[in-house]
């Protein structure tokens, strides 16, 4: 299997949306566990019936997920930066 210089900037660009999508998906479920029916979830207050579930997640695994999205975000960079390189130095050599 080649690796051209096209798929390994789409390769990088995967990653770095896959990681995008992360934080989006992390940041909804902190912005979740804000609302009213989770809070009424943590205290001895009725609960609505018509309201959502609690959520099924904590702030601290939601912070665990922004640190993991942000390592693939750095490796989806670093392979875009790696590809640059080589081409600049595959450029050099042609000269």
């Amino acid at each position: 299997m080649s690796l051209t210089i096209g798929s390994a900037i789409a390769s990088g660009l995967s990653g770095l949306n896959a990681a995008s999508s992360r934080v989006e998906s992390a940041a909804n479920n902190v912005v979740k566990l804000r609302t009213p029916a989770a809070r009424t979830a943590d205290t001895t207050e009725s609960i609505d019936i018509a309201a959502p579930p609690p959520p099924t997640t904590s702030p601290e695994t939601e912070f665990a997920e922004f640190v993991s999205a942000e390592q693939a975000f750095k490796a989806g960079t670093t392979v875009i930066a790696t590809n640059d390189h080589m081409l600049g130095t595959l450029l050099d050599v042609k000269v």
